[in-house]
């Protein structure tokens, strides 16, 4: 580990036994004037002692009743000693007087002054604020305090108020008397009116100081102080001082403050209905942990604020029930210090003197001890609190003295668990996946996990768990979670689970799980077929496939529909029927035997596509103010009417909203522009537009940022790329083509600021289907880049990554024209492709290169007269591949065989292939589907 172990700080020399502090407070004046008598034990010989004391004046000093010489300079008495040798116990008495000042820096602490009382705060070391003494946590002392203020004010205190006495001058001083050491930032003083409400824990007495207008309301809210006290000392032991109490005052500088044996409270807290349950517990756990064990310097706060935070969640354990406690943990614990942190990491351990306070040592060390306890186990986990406890009680601790604790307790190395938790800083964010065995045998589960620290380079290793829920029971599992991904395997109840939880109990403080599982994307219905889109479940862990299911309902029985696994991410379904809706849910396969969980059920619903109406334009174009660079609706309309120059049926989406695959589905063509930069619809239609185009309709999509919208999925479904870079300067002129009229951007269409080039255009890396190229006006890296491209799945799919309404209109409209004649709408009536005298099938399909036993794959066909025939194979890019037959054929029904290998005699890959029969001038086009 990194860290320093040290008790440095605490050898100085001597040893505080007992504070006695005898002070007078006036409180018109704002003044005080004092004597501190300190008992201290050399433990070496000394010739001098320093105490702090600020912004109050000393008046003289005694050593053993004799007048003693001194410095007082920068907030340090120095005391000139004679003669003290090591062993020897000797007195100083320290007189001063002042009026007493605040520090501010960070923290506003001292004596605080107000017209209806006083009180004082000096966590964490503002204590020479208002009396003198050696005031560093590691020296505790006993102390007790002789408080003299006005007759008509009640003292709260620290330790057992032994006696009142009235004094001639409208006074009272009140006795307090501590019996057990304590630390100086703990001494309080809190007068006022008060009443007094009183109460016992055994013998305990528990002493309440609230203002007399609030007494119904705090007997309510301190009812349950008893069981507090009762649950703590089945805790972590029996508690350790002379009383407890709280006083309730109006406190600003902090919520509440843990003054050994008497809690401060701030007045709002008392409402009667119990609202700071959880505020007042913390505070008396600190009782236990801070109090009675105090860290032996800041860098170890969280040995005092994280268990008491944590001490809120046991109470409530015990207060409210487990689920209660989980809740809160989750919600008050571990979410508060997450919300607080944000992006930012922090370590718990030595924190900034003036982050001391804050949830990176309250809430983050409670959720390490909740882990802690997960880890070690219940009975182990409390057996070393209360082991620690005994161990070190009324004394100072350090971190490495509890890690000791717990490592002797639980026989476990725990030195990574607090490295990575305590002295190190980010949280972890957890990668996850499961496969249950279909062998009800031998049930198994195998997990795979890894951890990523988030804004730290901290490595984290955990013990995470995760439940397999069944109808009335479960399953709970400890996975082990590192940096590199790690497999654990596990034997369960049955394989009939209903669900998998990962850590469902919220132990584990990290940034997020992520359950790498099988997820059904989209599934594209269209006349009598389903295309089935998904994702790989995890990179990093090898599947052998996945199996598909399928039924009627979403709650239904689901039958496995794949006779063989599926080793791609899609799969078409070829056996259903139109207007029927069918539920797909999905299952990753490993080892033979282990599948994921069901996939969320997916529905969809093929449906007839008459395509028979033409062309329909779909213009998504928000209306503008006809300015250059913002179109009217009527500019563009216009535009497209000139350039298409056939009839066409307009859709207009801002006026509809929306449009039904049931209208889609009655055109051949389909365009869709989008010429505007500011908002985008198309993601909202890409469901419908899947269909379509498996269906066989052509479909042209030009728009400004339009591509960037589009699911990459789908792209690589349709067209075959894998993603999408912009260009987002001013600097696209012209789209150039091998096979299309060139097209420029054209200056009158823009403000005059764009210099007459298109900024956002969509470009397409490595994409091998293009048909325009990137042009800049003075070089760019985007230069050649494909920035608009075609394919051709069942009928053609043009993505166009630039508004075509912004290029020259005679450019435009011969681009359109040239595309309109390649798939046949050259006029209103749409001419069916594949004519009836053709038929033309394969089997099998889908075909397997490698379990396939006949080795090929046959298509058959019908010539309804002689004529010349060619059987081609092509990709989905639309790319010819192989050529089965090429010659001339008397009318008849044939059958020809294809291997799966292309004309260069190498394997194709698994996906989705085109075959393709000409003969005159009839054409007839199908697919099949390859798999491995």
């Amino acid at each position: 580990p990194n860290y320093e172990i040290t008790r440095a700080d605490s050898a100085h020399g001597f040893d505080i036994l007992n504070y006695d502090i005898s002070i007078t407070i006036d409180d018109a004046n704002e003044q005080i004037t004092g004597c501190v008598i300190t008992t201290v034990k050399a433990e070496e010989n000394l010739t001098e002692i320093d105490y702090e004391l600020e912004s109050l004046n000393v008046e003289n000093i005694l050593v053993n009743g004799a007048l003693a010489d001194y410095t007082f300079s920068d907030g340090i008495i120095n005391i000139s000693l004679e003669e003290i040798q090591t062993g020897d116990i000797f007195e100083t008495s320290v007189f001063y007087s002042g009026s007493p000042t605040i520090c501010t820096n960070p923290y506003p602490l001292g004596m605080f002054f107000f017209e209806e009382g006083i009180y004082t705060i000096s966590d964490p070391n503002a204590s020479r604020y208002w009396w003198p003494g050696y005031d560093h946590p590691w020296d505790k002392a006993e102390v007790d305090l002789h408080i003299t203020v006005r007759e008509d004010w009640e003292v709260a205190s620290n330790g057992i108020r032994t006696e009142i006495t009235t004094n001639p001058n409208n006074t009272r001083t009140h006795h307090w008397d501590g019996s057990n050491p304590m630390a100086t930032y703990l001494v309080s003083i809190v007068t006022r009116d008060f009443s007094e409400l009183n109460d016992m824990y055994n013998d305990i007495p528990i002493h309440n100081f609230v203002y007399p207008s609030h007494e119904a309301n705090a007997l309510e809210d301190f009812s349950n102080l008893p069981f507090m006290m009762e649950t703590y000392n089945q805790l972590y032991g029996e508690y350790p001082f002379e009383k407890y109490g709280n006083a309730v005052t109006n406190f600003s500088t902090y919520a509440a403050m843990e003054h050994q044996t008497m809690t401060t409270l701030s007045s709002y807290m008392i409402d009667g209905e119990h609202s700071y349950e959880t505020l007042i517990a913390h505070e008396l756990a600190h009782q236990w942990f801070g109090n009675c064990l105090t860290c032996l310097t800041w860098k170890d706060i969280w040995l005092a604020e994280g268990f008491a935070t944590y001490s809120e969640a046991l109470y409530m354990e015990h207060w409210q029930g487990f689920d209660e406690m989980i809740n809160y943990v989750k919600s008050d614990i571990q979410n508060y210090y997450k919300n607080w942190a944000g992006n930012k990491a922090y370590t718990t351990y030595n924190p900034p003197y003036s982050s001391i306070f804050n949830p990176s040592t309250y809430e983050k060390p409670a959720s390490v001890l909740h882990m802690l306890r997960l880890l070690v186990g219940n009975e182990t986990f409390f057996e070393i609190l209360q082991t620690y406890f005994q161990t070190y009680k009324h004394g100072n601790v350090i971190t490495e003295d509890f890690i000791e604790i717990a490592e002797n307790i639980s026989k476990l190395d725990l030195q990574q668990f607090f490295q990575q938790w305590i002295y190190e800083a980010g949280l972890p964010q957890i990668d996850y996946m499961c496969f249950v065995s279909n062998d009800p045998a031998t049930p198994q589960i195998i997990t795979y996990a890894k951890s990523n620290c988030v804004n730290a380079d901290t490595d984290f290793y955990i013990s995470a768990p995760l439940h397999l829920n069944y109808e009335a029971t479960y399953d709970s599992i400890l996975v082990e979670v590192g940096p590199e991904i790690t497999q654990t395997i596990s034997d369960i109840i049955s394989i009939n689970y209903e669900s998998i939880e990962f850590d469902p109990n919220s132990w584990i403080l990290n940034r997020g799980y992520k359950n790498h599982t099988t997820k059904i994307n989209n599934a594209f219905a269209s006349d009598g077929n389903v295309l089935i889109f998904w994702n790989n479940i995890w990179e990093n862990v090898e599947i052998d496939g996945f199996n598909l299911y399928r039924s009627f309902s979403e709650n239904g029985q689901y039958e496995k529909i794949n006779q063989e696994l599926i080793t791609t991410t899609h799969y078409e379904d070829n056996s259903v029927e139109n207007n029927q809706t069918y539920y797909y849910r999905l299952k990753a396969v490993k080892d033979a035997i282990f599948e994921t969980p069901f996939s969320d059920a997916f529905a969809t619903t093929p449906t007839n596509f008459p395509m028979d109406q033409g062309i329909l334009v779909i213009d998504e174009t928000k209306d503008k103010d006809g300015t250059p660079g913002n179109p009217t609706d009527e500019m563009v309309d216009e535009f497209y009417a000139e350039i298409l120059g056939v009839n066409f049926d307009s859709f207009d989406y801002a006026e509809h909203e929306s449009i039904s695959l049931e209208q889609l589905a009655n055109y051949s063509t389909i365009i869709w522009h989008d010429d505007d930069i500011i908002s985008h619809n198309i993601e909202d239609n890409i469901n419908n537009l899947g269909c379509y185009l498996l269906a066989g309709g052509n479909l042209i999509i030009s728009g400004w940022k339009t591509s960037t919208i589009i699911e990459n999925y789908f792209l690589n479904a349709f067209l075959d790329i894998e993603n999408v870079e912009t260009a987002p300067t001013f600097i696209f002129n012209q789209a150039n083509s091998e096979t299309y009229p060139i097209l420029n951007v054209d200056p009158e269409k823009l403000n005059a600021a764009f210099n007459g080039c298109l900024p956002y255009i969509a470009t397409f890396p490595e994409a091998e289907n293009s048909i325009y190229t990137f042009q800049s006006i003075d070089g760019s890296e985007f230069d050649e880049a494909p920035c608009a491209i075609k394919s051709q799945p069942n009928g053609t799919f043009i993505l166009l990554g630039f508004p075509l309404y912004y290029m020259h209109n005679d450019q435009a409209a011969k681009f359109i024209g040239a595309v309109l004649d390649e798939i046949g709408e050259t006029d209103t009536t749409h001419e069916e492709v594949l004519q009836p005298e053709i038929t033309l099938n394969t089997y099998p399909n889908p075909f397997s290169l490698e379990t396939n036993q006949r080795g090929h794959v046959t298509i058959s066909y019908n010539l309804p007269s002689n004529s010349e025939t060619e059987l081609s194979i092509f990709n989905a890019k639309g790319q010819k591949i192989a050529t089965i037959f090429k010659g001339y054929q008397p009318a008849g029904q044939y059958e020809k065989n294809w291997n799966g290998y292309s004309e260069n005699g190498q394997a194709v890959s698994s996906g989705v292939y085109f075959y393709k029969l000409t003969t005159g001038k009839l054409t007839a086009m199908n697919k099949m589907i390859i798999i491995k």
